[in-house]
Order: structure tokens, then C-alpha cells, then sequence
């Protein structure tokens, strides 16, 4: 732990890892070739052969890095030198280098070399795994795919020939049997598009960089069955951030779940995302092009993206919500995942969901579709958790609605608000019309964010002193966290190694397991109050 900063490295990893480093060493220190004692002792000639402990010992190394680690790529670290080591270890067999004194010198200064890189690459990427969930429950998980609402009903509806892939997280008594934290089918594109999106230049085609993430297991257990009991578990309906999906938000997600919350996660559908595939085998990348446009320009694209993910919450919502009225949810979809849900696994949320107590969530983009999504339907959620929210990419009704001018006049800082909506979009409101201060909130933010002012976390913050953000006796927080940044609110901080996360700006100082910790505290501290204020009972 002191030598990784704080992460946690994976116990089973660093065994292997060493019996290799172990192995390799042994076999580049003793001799490939044994003498024996001359046949003919007239004749005084010694002979040799082959050390075949040597050879086995080798063999052996190789076989338990990439055995281990499941292919050649994901222990790069000591897999790649090995390449080169295992060029001069056959070199040593061969006789007749073996009478060159001078050519066997430089060849097992080479191969010394070969394994203090990977022992040195092994030291600065370390293969890491999340800190433990903490909680009343373990958490059991299931990927579906819900039908999208149709936009031409008039009633609403579903539409079945759209489908949208989430991750639903719930409390459950069974026994983790942790499956692999990034899900094995589509680990590869994840790893690819996430590095073309995040990394810098000189580093995006090494997607294998970040192979070691498939290493990680996940704490939870894939469909399992549901905590028993006649408990009803309120219901969070996540949205991750630009570059996001399910699987990067997992420790604030399981924590959730962990503590009796039924988490809905989003694989939105609309590019923002690293890499998504359809139940019908379509492929939905990144989009690269959009992110390369800077300025006004990109803020609109982003606005009518968000557009976009609110539609597919609501849809997750409604859908998820009908799994509380029946086990035949959907059944106007054919092949839209609650048959696998009630059929084949026996997962049943019927009667167990507190469809009166629903909380709109999201990170970055996510804060932005989650506020938007609450904004436009006060009747299906009552809180919403904003944690550093895109505030520039909210689509004009709901950012008139934030920084409404009853809001906002008066403050100091309210000029920051001018220049935050399109010219061209005329939005005309009624005092009949819901607004985002209707709604419980909790807006936080790191210190990244607040020392450079990103979102108008300053205003923001001027309107909370002043009592002007979210509803009068409602509950509201707004805070950041002291040395925290953007990142950290994902499970990328946790997983990078802390050298190369501070030397990019992804990480601050204080470590990050900490600090998603105290995200986690500062979220449950917030639902709970939700909930004491419609008096509910508090959750563990």
C-alpha cells in the first residue's frame, strides 16, 4: 500500500507477479548447460548437457504470466520483456555461443536488464483492484435491455424496435462470486475507445495500457436473487459521464445498492459512452468527431445530446417501474429482457420497489441529463444528486429554470448568468410550469472545479447561501470536496496508478479512495435526509 500510494494492489496479482519475476531470474542465473564427468577416463574430455530444471523453470514463468493473467496483454508489464528476455535465454542454449565468454556476458546483461524493466513496470503500473463495499446487503446485478418510450404515441408507450442496454444493481443476500469488473465481450472496445478519448496524443493507440483493468473483479454477484423480505428499496436511476458507461461508476454504484438502494445504470446510447452493443449485435462507439469541437458550437451539440439521454432515463424509469406492477413488465416487447428477468433467473421486483421515492443521479454529463431529466418530470422523481454537472451542456428549459432571474437577482454574481442560453431559443414559462427548485438537491462539486469556477459553482454556491437554491424547507446541499478532482467522482482515480493520475491532472492530492468514500458519505447523508423529510425510515 505505501509503495502504490494508497491503492489497493490485487494480493493475488502481486504473488503472481512475483513467483514470475521469481522464475525468470532464476532461469537467467543459472547455467543452461550442466558438465559431467568424461565416458573415457584416459581420454580426460568433460562433457555437458542441457540443465533441463533451467528450461522448465522458464517454460514455467511464461506459463503462469499469461495463465494467469488470461492473455499476453493483460501483464503487459512483465509479459513484454519477457519477449526479449526469452530471445536471449535461447540464445544461452545454443553451444556455441556458450564457448564465446564475451557474447554470453553481454546476453545475460541484457536478459538482467529485461527483468529489472519488468520489475520496474510492474512497480509503476500495478494491478489494482476497488476498495471493499461496505454495507447491510452484497449486491447482486443484472444486464437488460429495456425498451425506449416512443416519441409518436400519444400516450407515451414503448418503443420495441429501440432498446436500451442497463445495468440494474439491488440488494441482495448472496454471496459475491466476483465476475470481472469490465464485462469480458466488449473489455477490448472499452479499452480501445477509452484510450483514443482519454489518453494524450503519443499514448491513444496503446489501448493495451489499460488491459490491466481486466484483472479487476467486480464485488457483487451476477443475477442473483433479490434481499428477501417485504422491504420496499428506493430506486436511483444513474447517468454517467462523457466517456462513461456502467462499469466506471461501479464503486459509487455497488455502494448505493450496498445500502439497500435498487441502482439503475445507464449505457447511454448517443456516443457519449466508450463503446456499447445492442442486443442486436449493433455497435455504438464514441463520438470522436464531436469531441474534437470546441466553443459554443460543441455546448449546443452537448445540449441536444442531453436531450437525447433524458429520453432514455425516462424510458429506464418507467420501465423499471413497471417491474414493481407485474413479472410480466413489458410485454408488449418481445425479447426485451424481463423474460430473462422473471423466467430464466427468477428475479422478481414486484411489490419491492418504492415507486414514490425515486432520485435522478449522474456525474458530469450525467449531472446535467439528471437535472434535466427531474426538471421535466417532477411527478417521477423527488430528488435529484448532481455530482459536478455539466451545467453548460443543460438544454435551455431546464438551465432558465437553475438560474431563473427571481434566483438570481440581486447576487453578486449574477451577471455569470448572462450568456448561459441560446438567443435563438425562446422559451416562455408559466408560473404553472415545474422548475428544478421544486425538487430536493444536492449539487457537489470537487476543488478542482470550484477553484476554476467551471458549471457556475461560484453562483450556484452565492444562491445556496442566500436560500435561493431548491425548494423552501426542502432539503438541499451544496458542497465540493476539499482537494478532489473531477475524475474521482468515477472509479478512474482508483484504478490509475497515482504517479501517472497526478502527472495528468486526473487526481489531486489526497488519495483517492478517500475521497470516494466521502462522496459516498456525503450522497447517502443526502438521501436519507430526503427521506426523513417524507418519513420514511432511514436506510443503513
Amino acid at each position: 500500500m505505501v509503495v502504490w500510494g494508497g491503492l489497493r494492489p490485487i494480493a493475488s496479482r502481486v504473488f503472481y507477479d512475483c513467483l514470475a519475476l521469481a522464475g525468470l531470474s532464476y532461469a537467467t542465473f543459472t547455467p543452461t548447460h550442466l558438465q559431467t564427468a568424461p565416458s573415457d577416463k584416459t581420454s580426460g574430455n568433460e562433457t555437458t548437457r542441457p540443465n533441463n530444471l533451467n528450461g522448465w523453470v522458464l517454460v514455467a514463468s511464461v506459463a503462469l504470466t499469461i495463465g494467469s493473467a488470461g492473455n499476453f496483454t493483460n501483464r503487459w508489464t512483465i509479459s513484454f520483456p519477457m519477449v526479449p528476455l526469452l530471445f536471449f535465454q535461447g540464445l544461452r542454449r545454443i553451444r556455441a555461443v556458450n564457448k564465446r565468454t564475451w557474447l554470453l556476458f553481454m546476453i545475460q546483461g541484457f536478459s538482467i536488464l529485461c527483468i529489472l524493466l519488468a520489475f520496474k513496470l510492474s512497480i509503476l503500473f500495478p494491478a489494482v483492484e476497488l476498495p471493499p463495499i461496505r454495507g447491510p446487503y452484497h449486491v447482486g446485478t443484472v444486464d437488460v435491455h429495456v425498451p425506449a418510450l416512443s416519441i409518436t404515441e400519444a400516450n407515451g408507450g414503448f418503443d420495441c424496435t429501440h432498446l436500451l442496454p442497463i445495468r440494474i444493481l439491488y440488494p441482495t443476500l448472496d454471496e459475491p462470486t466476483w465476475p470481472k469488473y469490465l464485462v469480458p465481450t466488449t473489455a477490448l472496445e472499452y479499452c480501445r475507445e477509452t484510450m483514443r478519448f482519454g489518453a494524450p496524443p503519443p499514448l491513444q493507440e496503446y489501448d493495451w495500457m489499460l488491459h490491466t483493468w481486466r484483472l479487476v473483479n467486480s464485488q457483487t454477484r451476477r443475477n442473483a436473487s433479490l434481499a428477501p423480505g417485504k422491504d420496499k428499496f428506493p430506486v436511483v436511476v444513474f447517468s454517467h459521464g462523457l466517456g462513461g458507461n456502467a462499469d466506471i461508476y461501479s464503486y459509487q454504484t455497488m455502494s448505493l445498492a450496498a445500502r439497500g438502494n435498487v441502482v439503475v445504470v445507464m449505457n447511454h446510447m448517443d456516443g457519449s459512452g466508450p463503446f456499447v452493443r445492442t442486443r442486436r449485435g449493433a455497435e455504438v462507439r464514441f463520438d470522436h468527431v464531436t469531441n474534437q469541437i470546441s466553443g459554443s458550437a460543441v455546448d449546443k451539440i452537448r445540449r441536444n445530446q442531453t436531450d437525447v439521454r433524458v429520453r432514455e432515463v425516462l424510458a429506464a424509469t418507467e420501465a423499471v417501474l413497471r417491474l414493481d406492477e407485474a413479472e410480466d413488465a413489458w410485454n408488449e416487447c418481445h425479447d426485451s429482457g424481463n423474460e430473462f428477468l422473471a423466467n430464466i433467473i427468477g428475479l422478481s421486483f414486484v411489490g419491492r420497489l418504492e415507486v414514490n421515492h425515486i432520485t435522478a443521479m449522474g456525474h458530469s454529463f450525467g449531472g446535467a441529463t439528471a437535472i434535466t431529466a427531474a426538471k421535466r418530470r417532477p411527478d417521477l422523481y423527488h430528488a435529484v444528486v448532481a455530482h459536478e454537472p455539466a451545467i453548460g451542456w443543460i438544454p435551455d428549459d431546464a438551465r432558465r429554470s437553475l438560474f431563473a432571474k427571481s434566483k438570481t437577482n440581486g447576487l453578486e454574481l449574477a451577471h455569470t448568468a448572462e450568456g448561459l442560453f441560446d438567443e435563438e431559443d425562446h422559451i416562455y414559462r408559466t408560473e404553472d410550469d415545474p422548475t428544478v427548485h421544486d425538487i430536493d438537491s444536492l449539487f457537489l462539486f470537487s476543488h478542482e472545479w470550484w477553484e476554476k469556477d467551471y458549471a457556475r459553482c461560484h453562483l450556484l454556491g452565492e444562491m445556496h447561501k442566500a436560500g435561493r437554491l431548491g425548494p423552501e424547507n426542502g432539503v438541499v446541499h451544496f458542497s465540493y470536496i476539499q482537494g478532489a478532482h473531477h475524475n474521482e467522482f468515477s472509479d478512474t482515480s482508483m484504478l490509475t496508478p497515482l504517479w501517472l493520475a497526478r502527472s495528468v491532472g486526473v487526481t489531486g492530492k489526497r488519495n483517492p479512495l478517500e475521497t470516494a468514500k466521502e462522496i459516498h458519505q456525503r450522497t447517502m447523508s443526502f438521501l436519507n435526509r430526503t427521506r426523513l423529510r417524507h418519513g420514511l425510515e432511514l436506510l443503513p
